[in-house]
């Protein structure tokens, strides 16, 4: 009967977004998605010629509109039968993890209902987009992560070396120095026990040369086309943006120049003899065929390395100012999830009255803007002038400023006082899981935190999952004696 629960818990949660109007969008506009005309004509021409980010969104979005061509039917549809089916996985997987963590399907189901009741979960179940499936995806890695330190069968180490790699093939803030520090982590909390140390660093090291051979996959391609080997090219752009002393040129977001340019001309020619020339317009066109910017664009490739080097010569010079602005950062990578983050207030999502207001008392419970408090007690603090995005003040929400550090501290404490067995060393992969791209946004670009946080949602839920299991575990054993019978 328990198995059941995830399963209900999720197609209510599904039944409920439906009915307040929710429906699955591929948005062709993201600068995160290729020409959707021109993706769906010549996929895999289009792979070879993408440079803005590695594969994994633009591959399955091209699987879905073959998909769709197949069986005549339009793409939405398909993607939207996809993400349910990842999202129902992935709520089952869920709910067994923090089972086996906390040793309660009480506490398994409510941490199911919390992840599910985020007024973001809806809105990024039904866009194709990066952040539902990173969820989902990180949902999978904690999962394999505990089954192999349980169990240290090479097959479940394998999966997750798949989980890893196709992470972070899918997006630049999972970079590929993360995939292998949860892999070393894993391998050394394996190993620590001198029974398994043998057997461990037999299977470690195949399994980090198995991860590098396929985290090399996309930068080789890059190096054969493009003449240099890197994951994305937009990361260039996010060392350079908003960088005080930067031209403004090179901070401008799409930058794009003639198509006859000559060193745009010489990138095409490259990049045709490997990809052919089929696709080519993804490095020419300014826009797209539904008119947005194309950021594939060969002008992206030109400027790249001279937005890397004033970004990171600013972050050198002014390693004080660039903490600063860090913390101002973590202020937007504490928003909700459900708040536009080019916006200081508008919500997005389905235009249902019961759910926005929903949202809105969501974001009053858990994300109260306590900054008019700090402004009046600390006026002249430096985060003030830091958290700031279009002019707008950004909130210093009770969720970023006060629950996250609580229990952060309070893992830390517990993992500090503890000998650790399997509970703890997940704990400690998920804490891994859940700084990486906090830091990463934090430290480049995290003018849109708040969506980049929605996806380590399943790590920051473990964490508070063994804080509140180990709480009441405490309190049990802490409890009045049984009374011994006459």
């Amino acid at each position: 009967m328990e198995r059941a629960i995830p399963v209900v818990v999720f197609l209510a949660a599904l039944a409920l977004a439906r009915a307040a109007g929710f429906e699955m969008q591929i948005p062709d506009g993201l600068v995160q998605l290729l020409d959707v005309g021109v993706l769906a004509t010549h996929p895999v021409a289009s792979l070879c010629y993408l440079h803005t980010q590695p594969p994994g969104l633009n591959l399955l979005l091209a699987l879905v509109l073959c998909v769709a061509h197949v069986f005549a039917l339009q793409p939405a549809p398909v993607a939207g039968a996809l993400f349910v089916v990842i999202g129902l996985v992935a709520s089952i997987v869920l709910w067994r993890l923090l089972r086996g963590l906390t040793g309660s399907a009480v506490l398994a189901t409510l941490g199911l209902v919390a992840a599910l009741a985020d007024p973001g979960y809806p809105i990024y179940e039904h866009v194709f987009f990066y952040e539902f499936l990173l969820h989902a995806g990180l949902v999978f890695v904690l999962a394999a992560a505990a089954a192999y330190l349980a169990s240290g069968k090479p097959w479940r180490l394998s999966t997750l070396v798949a989980l890893l790699a196709a992470i972070t093939l899918t997006r630049s803030l999972y970079h590929p120095v993360w995939a292998c520090a949860v892999l070393a982590l894993v391998l050394w909390l394996r190993g620590r026990r001198a029974e398994h140390r043998a057997q461990t660093l037999r299977q470690g090291a195949l399994a980090m040369l198995a991860l590098l051979a396929l985290l090399s996959i996309w930068p080789l391609k890059n190096w054969v086309v493009f003449g240099r080997p890197f994951y994305s090219s937009t990361t260039a752009y996010n060392l350079a943006r908003h960088v005080p002393e930067c031209p403004q040129w090179v901070t401008s977001p799409v930058l794009l120049g003639p198509a006859e340019s000559p060193d745009v001309a010489a990138i095409v020619a490259r990049a045709a003899r490997v990809c052919g020339a089929a696709g080519s317009e993804l490095l020419t066109t300014a826009t797209k065929n539904a008119g947005s910017p194309n950021w594939n664009h060969a002008m992206l490739l030109l400027v790249a390395p001279l937005r890397s080097r004033c970004g990171i010569a600013w972050r050198r010079q002014h390693s004080l100012d660039w903490l600063a602005r860090a913390a101002g950062f973590y202020a937007m990578w504490t928003r909700p999830t459900f708040v536009h983050p080019y916006s200081a207030d508008e919500i997005v999502g389905s235009p249902d009255e019961h759910y926005r207001r929903y949202a809105r008392a969501y974001e009053q419970l858990f994300f109260h803007d306590l900054r008019p408090a700090i402004e009046h007690r600390a006026p002249g603090w430096f985060l003030h002038a830091e958290a700031m995005v279009r002019g707008q003040p950004v909130p210093y929400t009770v969720a970023g400023f006060v629950v996250f550090p609580l229990i952060a501290a309070a893992v830390i404490l517990l993992l500090a006082s503890r000998r650790w067995q399997l509970p703890e060393e997940v704990v400690a992969v998920a804490v891994l899981c859940w700084l990486w791209p906090m830091l990463g946004a934090c430290l480049t670009d995290g003018w849109e935190g708040n969506r980049m946080r929605f996806s380590t949602g399943p790590a920051f839920l473990v964490m508070v999952c063994y804080v509140v299991g180990s709480v009441i575990g405490r309190w049990r054993s802490d409890g009045p004696a049984p009374r011994r019978s006459e």
